[in-house]
């Protein structure tokens, strides 16, 4: 470049670069609040099922009442299946 730019032009990147950063800290912090609020649910869930605070719970239709199922009681675990990629 021969000659500096305009002042307009480098007018409108800062401009333009300053603006993109306050609309990254508003995103940053929209996901920050929704992470930790996340966070505080599973936190809540897990505090009632550590203090045995558990309702009844049926994974069938919410008119079927089956108090063999829990939420304090842990699912079966899955059957061990083979791996997809196994590391050989």
């Amino acid at each position: 470049m021969a000659e500096p730019p305009s002042p307009t032009l480098a007018l409108s990147v800062v401009c333009v670069t300053v603006s993109a950063c306050i609309l990254l800290s508003f995103i940053h912090v929209w996901q920050t609040i929704i992470i930790y609020s996340c966070l505080e649910y599973y936190e809540d869930e897990y505090r009632k099922l550590e203090e045995g605070d558990c309702m009844e719970t049926s994974r069938m239709d919410a008119t079927e009442f089956d108090d063999s199922r829990s939420r304090c009681t842990p699912d079966p675990p899955y059957p061990h299946r083979e791996n997809r990629f196994p590391l050989v």
